[in-house]
C-alpha cells in the first residue's frame, strides 16, 4: 500500500506518529473512536448483543522505520469487547534505520471483558520494532490476549524485535516480561532464546473465573501459571499456523478442571521428583523470566544435567519451607 519509494508513503526520514483510541461502554456500545493510519478501528456486527466487535485494519504501510504507533482501548465497567485484526502487519526497514514502536494499551474497569488478537507481526529483514502490550485491570476484569510474531518472511533472515508485557490489576503487578529477539546477526536466530524457531506465539489469559495450571507440552510449548487466576502460554515453532493450533490446544489444556489431587503432586507420565514436570500448578513461582525461559527450552532440570538426588533434596527443602 502507498506510494513513493521502497517504503511506501514514507521512509525513515519521515516517520509517522499515530494514535488510535476507542472507548467501549456496557451493552456493546462503542462510545468513542478516533483513528489515524496506519491503524484504523472499525466496528462490525457481533453475534452477542452485549459485546462490541472491533476490527483492526491496516490502512497504510507500516510499521516503517521510526514510526511511533499506538492503540488505546478503554472498557467501562461491565463492558465486553473483542479486538481482531483483518490481516498481518509487516515491519520493514533497511538495517540502519531507527526502530519502529508499536504500543497497545487496554484499560479495563470493574467487570469488563476483552478478547484481543491484534494479528501476526512479520519482522522483515533489516527491520527493527519494539512492541509493548500494557493492560491495566480493575476488579473482576477478564482478558484473553494473543500475540504472534514471525521473524522474517519465508526464506529470508529476520529483523530485530522486542516484546514487552506490562500487566497490572488494581495497581499491583501481574506480569512484567521483556523478550529481546535481537540477535544482532544477519543470518540465523538467537538459538538460546528461540531454539532456532522463527515463530513466537503467546497468550495471556486472566480473570476471576480462570483456574490455570502449568502444562509443559514440549521444550518449546509451555503454559505457565502466573498466579491463581492468570496463565501465560508460549509456543515456539517454524510455522505460524501450526504454532497457533498448538497455542489453542495448550490454552484449553491449562484451563481444564482441576482434580481433587493435592497441589503439586506428581501426575501420570510426569517426573516423581521434579516439581517443574508436574502438570499441576507449581508449588512455588518461577522467580524470573530467565528461569522461565530456561525451563521452556530445557524442560526438567534433571534431564538438563542436574543430579536427581540433589534436585530431590532441593525439592524437599522447598516443601519444608
Amino acid at each position: 500500500m502507498g506510494a513513493g519509494g521502497p517504503f511506501g508513503r514514507r521512509g525513515g526520514p519521515n516517520p509517522v506518529i499515530a494514535r488510535t483510541t476507542a472507548i467501549v461502554e456496557a451493552g456493546g456500545v462503542l462510545g468513542e473512536v478516533a483513528c489515524a493510519p496506519p491503524l484504523t478501528l472499525r466496528q462490525v456486527q457481533s453475534e452477542a448483543r452485549d459485546r462490541c466487535e472491533l476490527r483492526l485494519v491496516g490502512t497504510a504501510a507500516g510499521p516503517l522505520p521510526g514510526d511511533d504507533l499506538s492503540v488505546w482501548l478503554r472498557l467501562r465497567p461491565g463492558a465486553k469487547a473483542t479486538l481482531r485484526a483483518t490481516g498481518a502487519s509487516v515491519a520493514q526497514g533497511r538495517g540502519q534505520d531507527e526502530a519502529a514502536a508499536l504500543s497497545i494499551r487496554a484499560d479495563l474497569a470493574d467487570g469488563a471483558e476483552l478478547v484481543a488478537d491484534p494479528g501476526a507481526l512479520i519482522v522483515c529483514r533489516g527491520s527493527r520494532i519494539d512492541v509493548r502490550v500494557e493492560l491495566t485491570l480493575g476488579t473482576a476484569a477478564a482478558v484473553e490476549w494473543r500475540e504472534l510474531m514471525v521473524l522474517g518472511r519465508s526464506g529470508e533472515p529476520p529483523g530485530r524485535a522486542t516484546l514487552r508485557w506490562d500487566v497490572t490489576r488494581l495497581g499491583r503487578p501481574v506480569l512484567r516480561q521483556f523478550l529481546g529477539l535481537d540477535h544482532g546477526l544477519d543470518h540465523g536466530l538467537d538459538l538460546g532464546l528461540t531454539a532456532g524457531r522463527r515463530v513466537l506465539a503467546c497468550a495471556l489469559i486472566t480473570g476471576p473465573a480462570i483456574a490455570p495450571r502449568t502444562v509443559v507440552a514440549s521444550a518449546t510449548a509451555v503454559a505457565q501459571r502466573i498466579d491463581d487466576h492468570t496463565l501465560l502460554v508460549t509456543v515456539l515453532d517454524d510455522d505460524a499456523a501450526r504454532a497457533t493450533r498448538q497455542l489453542d490446544e495448550l490454552c484449553a489444556q491449562a484451563q481444564a478442571k482441576r482434580t481433587s489431587r493435592r497441589l503439586g503432586s506428581p501426575t501420570a507420565g510426569s517426573c516423581p521428583v521434579h516439581f517443574c514436570c508436574s502438570l499441576e500448578p507449581m508449588s512455588r513461582p518461577i522467580r524470573s523470566d530467565r528461569s522461565m525461559w530456561a525451563q521452556i527450552l530445557t524442560g526438567c532440570p534433571a534431564r538438563s544435567g542436574s543430579s536427581p538426588a540433589a534436585t530431590s533434596r532441593r525439592h524437599a527443602s522447598s516443601k519444608a519451607s
